[in-house]
């Protein structure tokens, strides 16, 4: 799972990145929201929440229906889990003068729907202000300077609940033998095989072979 820092001092990204080794993600930082920005709309998040909720409608509706009028499962288009996406961005409540942090999650919230408050960690050195800004919009909230054993738990909280919401739609997934129709180059990009076709075709796989590896980290 892949990580983005966004903070305008160098000094504390390199602080941030070593403490958060034991986690061993691909981290990558940025000085100023409006090039993190850019980054997160290209790449994306690395969990699909468009994807999830047309795997928790169809359950709603299985669980609604009577077992001679079960709807068929859903054939999905887009995939889970995109490895090229961000699960956790660290921001700097003052990394510009010009924009502030909540008004930066607040244009990536309104922007991208694969986007929640989870992805989210505020930072700030003045708590008394921010950590009250931090609650109203629902995201996580790390003092400066760090203290570790504190950032240590929120980032492991933060990662055990995205890895059991996919664990649970996996389960779905393979409960309702729900399918993928993706294209060559999303298929390629997922099994990390290249190069990719120059034409896109379709291709129809199983649930088990998309979903093998997605939960590694």
């Amino acid at each position: 799972m892949k990580t983005l820092i966004i903070d305008d001092n160098h000094s504390f990204i390199d602080l941030l990145k070593n403490a958060l080794q034991p986690f061993r993600m691909q981290i990558d930082s940025y000085y100023k929201f409006s090039e993190a920005r850019n980054v997160l709309f290209k790449n994306g998040s690395y969990f699909n929440q468009t994807v999830a909720n047309e795997i928790l409608k169809h359950h709603e509706n299985v669980v609604k229906s009577t077992n001679l009028t079960q709807p068929p499962a859903p054939v999905l288009e887009t995939p889970l889990i995109n490895q090229n996406g961000y699960g956790l961005i660290f921001l700097e409540y003052d990394a510009e003068p010009s924009m502030k942090g909540h008004h930066f999650i607040q244009d990536v919230l309104k922007n991208q729907k694969n986007w929640s408050e989870k992805n989210f960690i505020l930072m700030s050195s003045d708590p008394g202000r921010i950590e009250s800004i931090a609650k109203k919009l629902n995201v996580a909230f790390v003092e400066k300077p760090l203290k570790k054993d504190q950032l240590l738990k929120l980032v492991h909280e933060s990662v055990q609940f995205m890895t059991q919401k996919e664990n649970e739609l996996n389960q779905l997934i393979e409960k309702y033998g729900i399918t993928f129709n993706l294209s060559e180059k999303q298929n390629t990009t997922r099994k990390k095989i290249s190069p990719s076709p120059k034409k896109k075709t379709k291709k129809k796989v199983s649930a088990r072979s998309l979903q093998k590896g997605a939960a590694s980290r």
